[in-house]
């Protein structure tokens, strides 16, 4: 139906109910209706466009995809695929759990020793080369210009050390969603697919063209995404002191004590670059471009921004000092481990100060080198594994354990060394909760083709399959918790001997439990 035909039809409807109602009709001036159609044929308009199936607000649609049928044979296929898969994830399992508990007790050790030789530093003195320093009290300065690369009128000439650019794009978002049930008779089982479409803001950019439904489709008019633009010249300096310390983009990109800048800014900013044309205004919190401009609730294709910095000010660096790139000037580097000789005869001052300038400069490939795996003849017979090792070994070599870090605000080296230790810590636990799921999974995936055959059985081979597979996920579960602890009782006792020996006993202690209760020597129960 044409726009004329509406507007006539709808005009007639309202005219022929009575003259009362015809005459009310007149007076509320017929262009208002005419104006109020034309404006809802243009928000269907854009929603037909854009394909959408109906108009939602906050809400989602879901759209069937149909059903799959898989015979026993095709899940033997699918459970030989994930036995090889999970030897893959054993073999990738143990190298992690192995490097991230050396990495740990590698960095529990330097953190133990940089305590004991640090020095707390104002002036940037040539005399604290290849020293550990506290660096508090003073300020931070960005000197370079930093403008935001999306939008212009954001920027300074100097004074901020870092912008953060947020933009989000309401959008679909395809979830899938899958149920599976088993036959009763021949081991087979049906799985439904259904994709359920839910429009958000997100910085993430979801590309609608590999929907796997049509009919809703995404309109981008600035790349969505958290953009950070780092000062590159930083200078920090003490209140008391004449002269500044250089400091690495690499510690300035550590701090995180973003300041809105929405008050600071002005009332419309403009996209730049290849998403030039596009300006947003500002409204409540954000800077908005309202697609459709409905002015109410978000519609598909409107954008939000918001824009924030870190502005010079206070802050606290702990870190290796060495030499600047400008004359008198000093800088930071890492502080990292290294041999201090032996117990009766360690290195003098002057060659531990140098052998620690000589660590920091090495790049991730040279301590990767250093720590690389090398079985000899062995590696003809295990090369799979050595690749692996090697693999995994670049990858934590990329972050290796050290002292390098800035702080927002002034702290002391007691608070620093607290925080550099709870975030290691945060991070090896996350990474002994991957590495030992990987195992776990891994050894769960490998009895995989054994739980398919009492499923055979019809009608009660699917719960004998399901009392296997409880059975093999708690030995599974005993095992897998018994190597973790093994391997980082192994990592700690090169550099921790008593918490390495903690953990020993921790690993004997879950193989000997089990046992003793099979036994009846630990009673269970009441």
């Amino acid at each position: 139906m044409t726009l004329p035909v509406i507007k006539a039809c709808v005009l007639l409807a309202i005219c022929s109910v009575s003259p009362v109602d015809g005459r009310k009709l007149r007076s509320h001036r017929l262009s208002d209706i005419v104006n109020k159609i034309d404006k809802d044929h243009a928000s269907l308009k854009i929603a037909t466009s854009e394909g959408y199936s109906k108009k939602l607000q906050g809400g989602s649609v879901q759209q069937p995809a149909g059903t799959r049928h898989e015979t026993w044979l095709d899940r033997m296929g699918n459970a030989l695929y994930g036995f090889i898969f999970g030897i893959f994830l054993i073999l990738f399992s143990v190298p992690i759990m192995w490097m991230n508990e050396r990495r740990q007790a590698r960095m529990e050790s330097l953190v133990a020793i940089g305590e004991s030789e640090y020095v707390s530093v104002k002036d940037p003195k040539e005399d604290h080369r290849g020293e550990l320093v506290h660096a508090a009290g003073g300020e931070a300065h960005g000197l370079d210009p930093v403008e935001c690369a999306k939008f212009g009128g954001v920027s300074f000439p100097s004074g901020c050390l870092m912008l953060r650019t947020q933009t989000e794009v309401y959008q679909w978002e395809e979830i899938k969603n899958e149920k599976t049930e088993k036959d009763n008779v021949g081991g087979g089982q049906t799985t439904t697919t259904t994709y359920e479409y839910k429009q958000t803001w997100s910085t993430s950019k979801h590309d609608s063209s590999k929907f796997n439904q049509s009919g809703y489709s995404n309109v981008f008019h600035v790349e969505p995404g958290i953009e950070r633009e780092v000062n590159n010249t930083v200078r920090y300096q003490h209140l008391k002191a004449s002269k500044a310390f250089e400091v690495p983009t690499a510690l300035v990109q550590q701090l995180g004590n973003f300041n809105s800048l929405h008050d600071e800014l002005p009332d419309t900013v403009s996209s730049k670059g290849a998403w030039i044309g596009t300006t947003v205004t500002k409204k409540d919190e954000w800077f908005v471009y309202e697609y459709a401009g409905s002015g109410g609730e978000p519609t598909i294709g409107d954008l939000r921004v918001s824009f924030d910095a870190i502005k010079d000010g206070a802050a606290t660096i702990m870190a290796l000092q060495t030499e600047g790139s400008a004359e008198d000037s000093e800088t930071f580097l890492p502080y990292r481990i290294v041999s201090r000789g032996y117990p009766c005869i360690g290195l003098s001052e002057k060659e531990l100060k140098r052998s620690l300038l000589e660590e920091a400069v090495k790049s991730g490939e040279e301590l990767a080198e250093e720590d690389e795996c090398n079985c000899g003849p062995l590696a003809i017979c295990c090369c799979v594994c050595v690749m692996i090792c090697g693999l995994v070994n670049r990858v934590f070599a990329a972050a290796p354990p050290q002292i390098y870090h800035m702080f927002d605000g002034e702290m002391t080296a007691g608070q620093c060394m607290s925080i550099i230790k709870r975030q290691s810590l945060h991070i090896t636990w996350i990474l002994r909760g991957v590495s030992w799921a990987m195992m776990f999974i891994g050894t769960c995936l490998l009895f995989g083709p054994v739980l398919l055959i009492p499923e055979l059985i019809p009608f009660i081979g699917g719960m004998i399959a399901r009392f296997a597979s409880v059975i093999i996920g708690v030995i599974a579960f005993i095992l897998t918790m018994f190597i973790a602890v093994l391997i980082m009782s192994a990592a700690y006792l090169v550099y921790r001997p008593l918490v390495g020996l903690c953990y020993l006993i921790v690993a004997a202690l879950i193989i000997a439990v089990p046992i003793a209760i099979e036994k009846g020597l630990i009673p269970v129960g009441l």
